[in-house]
């Protein structure tokens, strides 16, 4: 049986939490992509591709994959490959959509090209309808915990910070500066003193949920049946399983 790997939406946890810390304002699943619940209907959803126009995410009468996926997460490029075959598979009997997840126009834009993604493609940003207020100094609050960042990694999320949260990159730069030039214990110290717990053994654990709401892990499919109910939710990445065309094939389509 192959491995199931998960890239964590680090960059969207880690804003979400110091967000609380910080002052700023928290970040949740973008609300369009809340909707999407496992025996709910779909039917009322919209999906507005890249380019396109407003409309109906189900097509009535026939299934629908919605794969969700960013430039940054490493198992969603190692995953796409597979879904553009799934969809040559199955494109005449199977809706296919895609969701860019808190991602740079840039980089999905250049992930949508390397692999030619033949299926339409919505970007979807953050949701910040919900702001909290942030803990008084001196509350107690145990530091945030960001899961699958190492001392020597947690530069790499540096960029989609700046992009997408700005007001919490001058903490993680400072951070990330200086461990640079510590070791890993000294790394986990002063990451410590700034109110942030970094992981030394990298494991992609979920993250906590947010005040706002939970976050979401990637890469994640969702699997809607013809008559528009959400059945399947496909978490993270197994090489040795094609996930879509056995949730496809559970609902009479091989």
């Amino acid at each position: 049986m192959g491995h199931r790997r998960r890239l964590i939406d680090g960059p969207l946890a880690v804003a979400a939490a110091l967000a609380c810390l910080l002052g700023a304002t928290p970040v949740s699943t973008p609300s369009g992509l809340r909707q999407i619940t496992v025996g709910k209907p779909a039917t009322q959803l919209t999906f507005a591709p890249i380019g396109g126009t407003l409309g109906p995410m189900v097509v009535p009468g026939k299934p629908t994959i919605v794969i969700v996926f960013a430039s940054w997460c490493s198992a969603c490029v190692d995953e796409m490959p597979r879904n553009v075959k799934d969809y040559a598979r199955f494109k005449d009997r199977v809706n296919f959509l895609g969701i860019d997840y808190v991602d740079s126009a840039n980089g999905g834009d250049a992930m949508i090209a390397k692999f030619a993604i033949p299926f339409p493609v919505e970007r979807l940003g953050l949701d910040v309808s919900a702001v909290k207020p942030a803990p008084a100094k001196g509350s107690g609050v145990d530091p945030i915990q960001l899961h699958g960042v190492t001392p020597t990694t947690i530069a790499l999320i540096l960029p989609s910070i700046q992009s997408q949260m700005p007001a919490l990159y001058p903490t993680l730069t400072d951070i990330a500066a200086r461990c640079a030039k510590l070791s890993e214990s000294e790394c986990l110290a002063y990451a410590h003193s700034k109110g942030v717990s970094l992981d030394p053994d990298g494991h992609l654990v979920a993250p906590p949920k947010t005040p706002a709401g939970a976050t979401v892990s990637l890469p994640v499919t969702f699997v809607i049946a013809g008559n528009g109910t959400v059945v399947r939710r496909i978490e993270g990445y197994d090489p040795g399983i094609d996930s879509i065309a056995a949730a496809l094939a559970d609902i009479g389509i091989r």
